[in-house]
């Protein structure tokens, strides 16, 4: 969530250090309220795995693997690298 508020306020130094004007940041703010989202979803997605966790292990139940953690974490990576290149392309 931190990342997403940084992210859309980044817009105005990445502006001053390339001269956009605020019309051609590229709707850094959307992106930045996009990851914001995305953390407000991990972090509600990781207290419902928790408790389903819990309760399997109280209940002496085998774990289920899930892809999904690993496909969420892949899309939040790829989506921050992709971020961070447009920043730096910007800065030329």
């Amino acid at each position: 969530m931190t990342f997403g508020f940084v992210i859309a306020r980044i817009g105005v130094w990445v502006r001053l250090l390339s001269g956009m004007t605020k019309a051609s940041t590229g709707g850094i703010a959307w992106i930045g309220a996009a990851f914001l989202a995305l953390g407000v979803a991990s972090s509600a997605l990781g207290v419902r795995r928790f408790v389903v966790n819990r309760r399997a292990i109280i209940a002496g139940v085998e774990l289920s693997g899930d892809r999904f953690v690993v496909v969420f974490g892949t899309v939040v990576t790829v989506l921050g690298a992709a971020l961070g290149a447009y920043v730096l392309s910007r800065l030329e």
